[in-house]
């Protein structure tokens, strides 16, 4: 008799463990799914090959960036808008924005533009999409400054 209701018990916890919740779900979400899903603020900005500010050789240029700067969030609404606000959730900055054909690229309708000390103003229209998770972003943008190819990766969380 208790080798049965070990038995019942284990059968139980089995199906128990193995059994699915109302929100799984076997279909993956789609790219305008993941990307609308929450606000994003960047992470890093690598900046390849690395520049000399000052003397300092410097890959990740987010450290030449102002604190609000940092700490900016970008919304990609489903319905093609854009939103950027500072660390006070102020709206600073609002565009369109769409994937391109085969979903690789973001395309924004204005671009989006930031000043860095010793560069000044760098914007971008486009960003090509390295991977997409519920997680993370990363995007590659490409910039021609002073007869130098740059390539700076976005990570945003």
């Amino acid at each position: 008799m208790k080798k049965l209701t070990y038995l019942i018990a284990i059968f139980f916890l089995v199906i128990n463990l193995t059994s699915c919740s109302k929100d799984d779900s076997s279909e993956p979400q789609s790219e305008i799914d993941i990307i609308s899903s929450k606000s994003w603020v960047i992470e890093s900005k690598i900046i390849l090959p690395s520049i000399n500010v000052g003397g300092m050789e410097i890959s990740n240029i987010m450290i030449i960036e102002s604190e609000d700067t940092r700490n900016y969030s970008f919304k990609f609404n489903a319905d093609g808008k854009m939103l950027q606000y500072d660390s006070m959730n102020n709206l600073i900055f609002q565009t369109t924005w769409a994937f391109n054909a085969d979903k690789t690229q973001i395309n924004f309708g204005e671009p989006l533009i930031y000043n860095y000390p010793v560069v000044g103003d760098m914007g971008f229209s486009t960003i090509t999409i390295q991977s997409l998770t519920s997680s993370k972003f990363v995007g590659t943008v490409p910039a021609l400054y002073d007869g130098t190819n740059y390539v700076l990766t976005i990570t945003f969380i």
